[in-house]
């Protein structure tokens, strides 16, 4: 199995308490498409949770997942670098207010992996 392709998009906390980071979707061997993974802030840095749903018992419940630790290894692990190239290069641009001083377009602050 490999993951043909990842699309992660940024989100904004809704409060202090929110530990969401970002909403991926990735593609499996081109031809299956999971949606709804998150990148979470954990105590020991970020990490990502498989899709799930809430129970009526109050649990939550995956709605897909690996079953094998190396394509949970191989999902988790293309979503981070996804995520991590898109903090990186949200660093690297300038703020509005400064591009707008040298004469540039402010740039875009989201972007959902590579353009199709």
């Amino acid at each position: 199995m490999d993951v043909t392709e990842v699309r992660v998009t940024m989100t904004q906390p809704r409060d202090d308490d929110d530990r969401q980071r970002a909403i991926a979707s990735v593609i499996l061997d081109n031809c299956f498409a999971v949606h709804g993974l998150r990148v979470m802030e954990g105590q020991h840095g970020h990490f990502v949770s498989m899709p799930s749903r809430k129970g009526t018992d109050g649990k939550y419940y995956d709605v897909a997942h690996p079953i094998t630790a190396e394509a949970s290894q191989e999902i988790r692990g293309a979503v981070l670098v996804e995520y991590d190239r898109l903090l990186r290069e949200r660093q690297e641009q300038p703020e509005p207010d400064q591009a707008a001083a040298n004469g540039r377009p402010a740039p875009r602050k989201d972007r959902s992996g590579p353009e199709r």
